[in-house]
């Protein structure tokens, strides 16, 4: 008579799970990560600036809209930095050129020195009834 052996399933599944963990730490332990990989968070007080002064140009062919912002900033603002302005919440952002410091008597430090900031708002304009909410944001 033959001997019939039965193939029993559940320790074939238990022997190929044990060696897949042992396979698989043997893949994640050769894992090795650069020393430089950094992470972090970190902040800085800005002072931040004050404007001094707002102007509005209205448009020449619908004087409902706004075409230009021209805003003077207090002390220096680098000619350099990155200044947007924003003329109703939520509206769109608009690109500033920065102009030289202008010191309107001459005096050095004598506090009346400010940055002439000019916002064309080109593309979409806003209207004059919706300017509310004016954000500038300058970034050196």
């Amino acid at each position: 008579m033959r001997n019939k052996t039965r193939f029993n399933g559940r320790v074939l599944l238990g022997a190929v799970a044990i060696t897949a963990l042992l396979g698989g730490s043997a893949f994640t332990a050769s894992n090795t990560m650069p020393a430089s990989t950094k992470a972090g968070t970190g902040s800085v007080t800005a002072s931040g600036y004050t404007a001094t002064k707002i102007d509005y140009t209205l448009d020449s062919t619908d004087p409902s809209l706004v075409s230009q912002v021209d805003v003077n900033v207090s002390g220096t603002v680098p000619t350099t930095s990155n200044a947007k302005v924003q003329l109703a919440s939520a509206g769109s952002w608009y690109g500033c050129t920065i102009g030289a410091l202008v010191n309107p008597d001459g005096l050095a430090n004598s506090g009346d020195e400010y940055s002439p900031l000019t916002c064309t708002t080109a593309g979409t304009k806003t209207s004059v009834s919706s300017t509310q909410d004016v954000s500038l944001v300058i970034v050196d």
